[in-house]
């Protein structure tokens, strides 16, 4: 459920051509899959972080390829090196992970919030790396 939720929100947001809202409206997904089914994806992230175990580890794989899949067209269309797409891909999977079971556990922060706080920390290296050279369609 997870990863379809991700893969219709990264295909339908990259439809709009612009990729901070890309990012933004998947990190916005994301959470809102977590604050509909906390149990869910408590189960999931304990299992991928506490005893990895194949479901786990697919799931963390599945994220980070579409991710990765994205990234790759990102990183190309600004004519940047595209080996950057697999690590980023899974370092944002674990930065949305454990952002997340932190917002689950202290309710500190709005679901708005934690998503733009989260798009600023992404984008800002989405954007260092080169980006947002990208124009989004007119």
């Amino acid at each position: 459920m997870l990863i379809s939720t991700l893969s219709e929100s990264l295909e339908s947001s990259a439809q709009l051509g612009n990729p901070r809202e890309v990012v933004r409206s998947s990190l916005d997904a994301f959470c809102t899959f977590i604050e509909k089914e906390p149990s869910i994806y408590r189960f999931l992230v304990r299992s991928a972080l506490d005893t990895p175990n194949p479901i786990s580890s697919r799931l963390v794989r599945g994220i980070g390829d579409e991710i990765t899949k994205l990234l790759n067209q990102g990183f190309r269309l600004a004519h940047v090196d595209s080996a950057l797409a697999e690590p980023w891909g899974l370092a944002i999977v674990g930065m949305g992970f454990v952002g997340a079971e932190w917002w689950l556990d202290n309710n500190e922060m709005s679901k708005d919030d934690l998503v733009d706080y989260l798009t600023q920390l992404v984008w800002g290296g989405l954007a260092g790396a080169g980006m947002d050279r990208i124009q989004p369609d007119a």
